[in-house]
């Protein structure tokens, strides 16, 4: 069953639970940065970003449009390590599976 947080012990705090919400705002600020893709727009209060806890290993699915005349799997490649990597500079979490799915190709200049 998914839960809403992964917890973590620590030497000095003790135990630190982190959110999903915490994975999606990570995800969500890599997609910021890249020029390149840009989110799904979604139904209110859904967002483009997914993050669950399934057995103590992040999954993350993110869904997102990619520029016209990019090279798709250079985006996608890109956006997944900056993905992982700032997960685990920020959290010291190894996510499980973070998947980019291209909904579609955005055409504005």
């Amino acid at each position: 069953m998914a839960q809403e947080y992964i917890a973590m012990q620590t030497k000095e705090k003790g135990i630190v639970a982190l959110s999903t919400n915490v994975f999606s705002s990570i995800a969500m600020i890599c997609i910021d940065e890249d020029k390149r893709v840009e989110l799904v727009d979604t139904m209110p209060f859904k967002s483009g970003i997914t993050s669950k806890v399934v057995n103590e290993r992040l999954h993350i699915l993110v869904n997102v449009k990619v520029k016209y005349n990019s090279n798709v799997q250079e985006v996608c490649a890109n956006l997944q390590h900056n993905i992982y990597n700032n997960i685990k500079h920020m959290c010291d979490i190894e996510a499980e599976e973070v998947a980019i799915k291209v909904s579609g190709f955005d055409f504005k200049e």
